[in-house]
C-alpha cells in the first residue's frame, strides 16, 4: 500500500486537485475512498477506510491529499512526532539549588525551610462559670503565635487548672452554643493576631463537663447488690 500511495502520487493529487474547488486541500472520507476506488487502489472498501483513518492524523475525519505522496510514512512521522512531545511532557526540568557556603570548609550549607511571619495573641481564657468574677484561678492569660491551635490551647488550660476532664471546649463569646464554639484544629491566625511587641488582647471563654466515670456515689450500687441472687 506504501508503495502504491507513492508510485501514483501524481495521479491522486491530480484527481483531488480537478474536485477541489475551494483549494482547502482536504478530503472527507467518503472522497477519499471515492477517489482511491477511481483510481483502482489495490485494497477492500474495510482497507480503505482503515487507510483513511491511519491518514488521518488529527481525528478530524478530513485528510490532506497534498501529503499522500509520502504514503504510510506520513502516518508514521506524524505518531512519531505525538510519542515525542509525550516524553517532552513527561521530562522534568532540572533547576540548580543556589546554596550558600560555608567560609571555612566551603561546603554548601542548606537552611532550614523559613516560617513566613505569624502574628503573636494574648488570650485571656475566661472559665465561663466564674466569668462574674474578675479574679479566679480558672482564669488565665497565654500569649501565642497565630500557629497555635485551639487544642493546644486547651493543652494548656489542662496544664495550668489542673482540670481532668476531656471533654472542655473553647468560645468565642460566653455563650454555650455550637455556633460560639472554635473547632480544635482552628489555628490563631486564622482569627486574629499582631506583631510580638504589641500583640492583639483577646478573651475566649472555655467549658468543661465533670466526668463521673469514677465517682464513688454514683457507684455506690455496687456495695448494696446481693452478688450471690
Amino acid at each position: 500500500m506504501d508503495k502504491w500511495l507513492k508510485s501514483n502520487a501524481v495521479r491522486i493529487q491530480q484527481l483531488f486537485k480537478t474536485y477541489d474547488y475551494e483549494g482547502e486541500c482536504m478530503l472527507t472520507y467518503d472522497e477519499f475512498k471515492s477517489g482511491m476506488f477511481d483510481l483502482e487502489i489495490p485494497c477492500s472498501e474495510v482497507q480503505c477506510h482503515l487507510l483513511a483513518k491511519l491518514l488521518d492524523n488529527e481525528n478530524s475525519e478530513e485528510i490532506d491529499y497534498t501529503e499522500l505522496h509520502k504514503g504510510l510514512n506520513y502516518a508514521i512521522e506524524v505518531e512519531e512526532m505525538e510519542q515525542e512531545e509525550e516524553e517532552m511532557e513527561k521530562v522534568l526540568d532540572v533547576t540548580k539549588r543556589d546554596l550558600d557556603h560555608c567560609r571555612s570548609c566551603k561546603m554548601a550549607v542548606i537552611q532550614p525551610p523559613g516560617i513566613p511571619f505569624c502574628r503573636d495573641v494574648s488570650i485571656n481564657l475566661i472559665c465561663i462559670t466564674f466569668k462574674n468574677t474578675s479574679k479566679h484561678p480558672s482564669h488565665i492569660n497565654v500569649t501565642a503565635n497565630g500557629y497555635t491551635t485551639i487544642y493546644s490551647l486547651i493543652q494548656m488550660i489542662i496544664q495550668d487548672t489542673g482540670i481532668a476532664s476531656t471533654k472542655l471546649s473553647i468560645f468565642r463569646d460566653d455563650r454555650r452554643v455550637a455556633e460560639s464554639r472554635i473547632e480544635e484544629d482552628t489555628e490563631l491566625r486564622e482569627l486574629w493576631g499582631d506583631t510580638m511587641d504589641e500583640p492583639d488582647e483577646i478573651d475566649l471563654y472555655y467549658d468543661y463537663r465533670v466526668e463521673f466515670t469514677e465517682c464513688p456515689i454514683l457507684l455506690c450500687d455496687y456495695y448494696f447488690v446481693d452478688l450471690d441472687n
